[in-house]
């Protein structure tokens, strides 16, 4: 039951964050279509308004306000699961984020279940922080932060960079060059 409550968790989170994708429109020549001028924003960035209009470039970067607490969060949770895990045998608490719940699954209390209240307390620790840093860290990856910036033209106007994969593509990564 709990296994399929996060495994549901985890499902929307993404389905949430592929709906937040846009896709760019374009007429039959590639061009987009006639778009607003871009504002400006306070930081000096501007505004991505779902169109990339000519001399500008879409930059994407993903929001490493949540993904980086959230990897330590996912980290220091797995870390009291491992060490008891490690102390008691329990090999079931050595898998991350699902490792706490295969535990409390076990007979015998697992690794948790032996030390009583104190041990289930530390178990609903450990399964919050692991379960809020995964969700932060996919979330910042998921929906990235994106504006534009003016395109220089010339030949050294190449420009690299790695962003996740489209919605509707299978999961991944993808190195974009934008020339």
């Amino acid at each position: 039951m709990k296994l399929t409550a996060l495994i549901l968790l985890i499902g929307s989170t993404l389905c949430f964050a592929q709906s937040q994708e846009q896709t760019l429109p374009t007429t039959a020549s590639g061009k987009s279509p006639t778009a607003l001028p871009p504002e400006r924003t306070e930081d000096g960035r501007y505004r991505f308004r779902g169109v990339v209009p000519d001399g500008f470039s879409l930059v994407s970067q993903p929001r490493y306000e949540l993904v980086i607490p959230g990897l330590v969060s996912l980290a220091l949770g797995f870390t009291i699961s491992a060490s008891y895990g490690i102390a008691f045998k329990d090999s079931a608490a050595l898998v991350p984020v699902l490792g706490p719940w295969l535990s409390m699954s076990n007979p015998t209390g697992g690794a948790f279940g032996s030390l009583g209240y104190g041990g289930s307390f530390l178990e609903v620790i450990s399964i919050a922080t692991q379960a809020a840093g995964l969700l932060m860290a996919v979330v910042g990856f998921a929906v990235p932060r994106r504006w534009l910036e003016k395109s220089e033209g010339g030949a050294s106007s190449v420009k690299i960079s790695f962003v996740p994969s489209a919605p509707g593509a299978r999961a991944g990564a993808r190195v974009v060059a934008t020339f």
